[in-house]
């Protein structure tokens, strides 16, 4: 159920939506995405790559 409400959300509208997602973000900026890391986080992107040694 979690799943699909993430992906109609982020993954299903559209470049605004999932520009927003935090795992869209991180694989941008970073390269990759942590497994864990869930689209509506919180964190910061620096924070991040604090806690998941990113650079």
């Amino acid at each position: 159920m979690t799943t699909k409400s993430y992906q109609m959300q982020y993954c299903s509208g559209g470049e605004p939506q999932y520009s927003k997602c935090k795992r869209y973000q991180s694989k941008v900026k970073f390269g990759v995405c942590p497994s864990d890391l869930l689209p509506n986080s919180l964190m910061t992107l620096d924070q991040i790559a604090l806690k998941y040694g990113l650079k």
